[in-house]
């Protein structure tokens, strides 16, 4: 983080420079990653971002290095990192036309040349509640698209796939439990390592889904995929018997 921070009083295209993550916000653990930010002026950006891989380099010994460009579609891009030394984390790109959008909650100002930081506060994205409806409504009907799929890859045994499957049904599960024993129920599917196992955590998924579903889809006004479930569970139950 210290040379982090020397690198970037050093770039002449940098205005600023900050911390965030678990380490600004004081909650960070002896796991937590490097949430980095650096802010340039507008005219500065493209250059300075096409030379993102020397910039890393000048401060730190990258062994990986990946980008996400327009960050989940909120407009700035990102170099995801792991270093020589096993430090990980994330260093963000963004101009001052744009900053604001760069990071939510606490952060520790480490190089601003220009005052650009003063008095400024990120607020925390909190979804909206059409965000959270669009969300229950993908996993109420998906759950079972993918649940059909998770059960062709145990038919042909290609469990690595069928891993991957049923860590996709666990996501839409995610979002429709309100409920702390439900949340026991779907912590208790993780426990599957061959095929008998994942059929049997794929037919509690469907359960678990088909009790927490309808209460979600009540919130938002949606109606649960009844048929669906039940065309689903027969055709899975037919599948496994192959």
């Amino acid at each position: 983080m210290a040379r982090f921070a020397a690198a970037a009083e050093e770039e002449p295209r940098v205005l600023a420079a900050f911390l965030g993550g678990s380490l600004a916000a004081g909650t960070a653990d002896p796991v937590s990653d490097l949430d980095l930010y650096v802010v340039t002026r507008a005219e500065d950006y493209a250059s300075f971002f096409a030379d993102r891989e020397a910039f890393v380099r000048s401060w730190a010994e990258p062994l990986f290095l990946a980008e996400t460009l327009d960050f989940e579609g909120l407009g700035f891009d990102m170099t995801h990192f792991v270093l020589g030394d096993g430090v990980h984390g994330e260093l963000a790109f963004g101009h001052e036309g744009n900053f604001l959008a760069l990071h939510g909650g606490p952060y520790e100002v480490l190089v601003d040349k220009v005052g650009l930081l003063d008095g400024v506060t990120f607020p925390l994205h909190l979804p909206s509640d059409e965000e959270r409806r669009r969300a229950v409504e993908h996993a109420l009907g998906w759950f079972f698209y993918d649940a059909l799929n998770l059960g062709k890859l145990l038919v042909r045994g290609q469990l690595v796939s069928a891993a991957a499957a049923l860590a996709s049904l666990r996501a839409h599960c995610t979002l429709l439990i309100e409920d702390d024993a439900l949340a026991e129920r779907l912590f208790e599917t993780v426990r599957a390592s061959d095929v008998a196992d994942m059929w049997q955590a794929t037919f509690a998924l469907v359960e678990l889904h088909r009790t927490a579903g309808p209460g979600a889809a009540d919130r938002y006004g949606l109606a649960y995929p009844d048929e669906l479930a039940r065309v689903v569970k027969r055709t899975l139950l037919r599948r496994a018997s192959l």
